[in-house]
């Protein structure tokens, strides 16, 4: 099925490209580019698949914090962690 440019209306070619978020860098991506404009797109199932690598990486490297959850009366509170709290 073809993929056509937003912007110029003409049929995008498939190409690769090199996907960089952060210092995280995924190749060979499979992408459509507009021989017009230049203007690139990724269908749905490769947007969605990038975007879970790319979460499931950050979740690797974000900071873990351990909170205890504490019951006063007939609430429950949840202390957090100096660094989110604006002073």
């Amino acid at each position: 099925m073809p993929v056509y440019c937003t912007i110029c209306d003409v049929e995008m070619e498939k190409t690769k490209i090199n996907v960089k978020r952060g210092n995280i860098m995924l190749l060979d991506i499979e992408a459509y580019k507009c021989p017009q404009c230049g203007e690139g797109v990724l269908d749905i199932d490769t947007a969605s698949q990038l975007e879970r690598e790319f979460g499931l990486r950050d979740q690797e490297n974000s900071t873990k914090y351990e909170l205890k959850l504490l019951k006063e009366g007939a609430n429950y509170l949840l202390p957090l962690p100096k660094e989110f709290v604006n002073k």
